[in-house]
């Protein structure tokens, strides 16, 4: 499985950060084109009353497949709609599809596709956004 592309040395000083903020694993990629992929997330915890039309935010540390000396940590975080959840188990819900564009001198979506299944990643802990569907039946 490949995380990063750091050093053992380097990967070591920030291995406490990762275990720190990184809450959620990356459990399936399902590329479409090159840069265009269906990506399944399960957070470590359940995120409550996730509804169609919400977001989410996703990060991934700068220095993660950075190839070089060391640099200033810093999370990286963009915001991404919700392509499918377990909208019906309004209550709470875990895994969570994204379908992603990779933007190629992007900071974020370049190392997100590179990830491996098993790999971590940060993901907020509460929905956002207030443009909701109702229940269609």
């Amino acid at each position: 499985m490949i995380c990063s592309f750091l050093t053992v040395e380097t990967m070591t000083n920030y291995q406490e950060l990762r275990d720190q903020q990184y809450n959620a694993t990356l459990i399936s990629v399902e590329k479409t084109t090159d840069d265009l992929a269906f990506f399944t997330i399960k957070s470590d915890e359940p995120i409550p009353s996730v509804e169609p039309g919400q977001y989410l935010t996703l990060g991934l540390f700068n220095f993660e497949f950075t190839a070089g000396e060391q640099i200033s940590a810093k999370m990286i975080k963009r915001p991404y709609s919700l392509a499918t959840t377990d909208f019906h188990n309004p209550v709470k819900s875990d895994t969570f599809e994204f379908y992603i564009t990779k933007i190629e001198n992007g900071e974020f979506t370049p190392k997100l596709f590179q990830l491996d299944i098993g790999c971590r990643l940060y993901i907020t802990v509460k929905s956002f956004g207030h443009y909701t569907l109702p229940n269609i039946n």
